[in-house]
């Protein structure tokens, strides 16, 4: 495949951790039309296309200077108002968190209460209800011995598809990384030599690769816990 000039993959890159920054944030899993929440909001979509663990998912970001408790109840009033659906609510540290049932849909309002008594939140909706589906998508090459799949996020922004696979569980940071790299090669993966963890390769490992059309982003790194890697595809789709 030819390589495409305009294919701003770093860019691509920050939009979906931003966006999967999002989901990790929230009890239960993001997407939702802004009509859901009540006037008066700054809207701003986060992402309207994502796939979470094979669920669809879009997320929305919200501010206001209205009170976080006058804004929570006006919330509880329209969605009670919307349908008989019942209300989940669960208080937090940093906020409290909105849930409710509608249709195949769980939508999911978290409000946090900031500075100068101003309120910052997210709108989730996940089709969690629905038959069917769809299966995560599974790498490309075999994962290394004792890693498993922890997470796995489709994302669809501006003709590009972003994959992020969170692996963990497994051997050493070298022999992991090693097998990662093989497997990317084996894709026609070329490696970016300027791109590489400066400290002890027992610690961490950091590189990017360039397939045609693809690009990946790959860390992996040694905690108490165990192996972790953070995989990123990004390909450039017609």
């Amino acid at each position: 495949m030819k390589s495409r000039p305009g294919f701003d993959a770093g860019a691509a890159t920050n939009r979906i951790a931003a966006a999967l920054a999002l989901f990790l944030s929230l009890s239960c899993a993001a997407a939702a039309p802004a009509s859901r929440l009540p006037e008066g909001l700054a809207v701003t979509r986060v992402a309207e296309s994502l796939v979470v663990n094979g669920i669809p998912t879009s997320l929305w970001r919200f501010s206001s200077d209205e009170d976080p408790d006058a804004l929570a109840q006006r919330l509880r009033r329209q969605w009670r108002a919307d349908n008989d659906e019942q209300l989940f609510e669960q208080r937090m540290a940093d906020g409290l968190a909105i849930s409710q049932k509608v249709g195949e849909y769980w939508y999911t309002a978290k409000l946090k209460r900031t500075s100068f008594n101003r309120v910052e939140g997210t709108l989730a909706a996940t089709t969690v209800f629905r038959e069917g589906k769809p299966a995560k998508t599974p790498l490309p090459f075999e994962l290394p011995p004792g890693m498993r799949v922890a997470q796995h996020t489709r994302s669809f922004d501006h003709g590009l598809t972003g994959d992020l696979w969170l692996l963990e569980g497994g051997q050493s940071v070298q022999s992991s990384a090693a097998r990662i790299e093989a497997g990317i090669k084996r894709l026609g993966g070329v490696r970016d030599p300027q791109v590489r963890y400066p400290g002890s390769p027992q610690q961490a490992y950091a590189a990017m690769f360039t397939s045609g059309d693809s690009q990946w982003s790959v860390t992996v790194e040694r905690r108490p816990e165990g192996t972790f890697a953070v995989l990123n595809r990004i390909q450039r789709k017609d």
